[in-house]
């Protein structure tokens, strides 16, 4: 597990590549499609900005000793995100900066006490805030790939891939929507069962970073040792 301050030193170089990469765009590339279905990369964009406001909340509620929703409510989240992915690329990217400004400044505000404050998920249990950053970093990295502006999963920092496939791997160990596969993570050897009971497990072997994009929806199965057409696909997690 990582420190709060080791998430926020590899939370500003995430994000610093993912600028790098928005401030190389052209303008019409913001309303051409993501690599999400349904979602241009103006989608994207906004979407990132208003998480980053989202996760503030959350901050600034456990500074308060509050409680406080990452989004008033599901339908306002998807409208914002839907409002702000039509604006011009330099008003997103505006945006964006100022966002992930307040998102930093907010971190800076949790007194020590705060950080173990419980606070909502948006969908699942509460967790500690300490882990807030580093749900900013799945955000950010995430994201930069489904731009489709030339940022893969190869690029994703390895302590990334490597927290991020153990956590999957721990979610889908029993999950019957898979069948049984053994994983192998092809750079360590070490071996990973996933789905549902019964047969014998299908054996699939892949580099760590490919494995995560598989499991996270960001690859059909590229570069894993069984055709992608054998794979089930995973819908992609945003």
């Amino acid at each position: 597990m990582t420190t709060v301050s080791e998430d926020l030193a590899a939370l500003a170089e995430s994000t610093h590549r993912l600028m790098d990469t928005l401030e190389a765009m052209r303008p019409e590339q913001v309303a051409e499609p993501s690599q999400l279905p349904g979602w241009t990369r103006g989608h994207v964009i906004a979407h990132l900005a208003r998480n980053a406001d989202a996760l503030s909340n959350l901050l600034i509620g456990a500074r308060l000793g509050e409680r406080r929703a990452m989004y008033p409510s599901p339908e306002a989240r998807e409208r914002d995100i839907e409002t702000g992915s039509k604006r011009p690329l330099d008003e997103q990217l505006d945006d964006l900066r100022s966002a992930c400004g307040r998102f930093v400044e907010s971190v800076s505000l949790v007194p020590e006490s705060g950080w173990d404050f419980l606070v909502p998920h948006r969908t699942g249990p509460d967790f500690a805030v300490r882990t807030v950053p580093h749900k900013r970093i799945k955000e950010v990295e995430y994201h930069h790939v489904d731009l489709g502006l030339g940022y893969r999963p190869k690029d994703w920092p390895a302590d990334f891939v490597a927290e991020e496939l153990a956590e999957l791997l721990a979610r889908y160990e029993k999950d019957d929507r898979f069948p049984a596969m053994l994983l192998t993570d092809a750079a360590s050897g070490a071996e990973h069962r996933i789905g549902g009971e019964g047969g014998a497990p299908e054996r699939i072997a892949g580099a760590p970073a490919d494995l995560l994009a598989w499991l996270s929806g960001r690859s059909s199965g590229e570069g894993l040792s069984v055709p992608p057409a054998a794979l089930p696909p995973v819908p992609p997690m945003l």
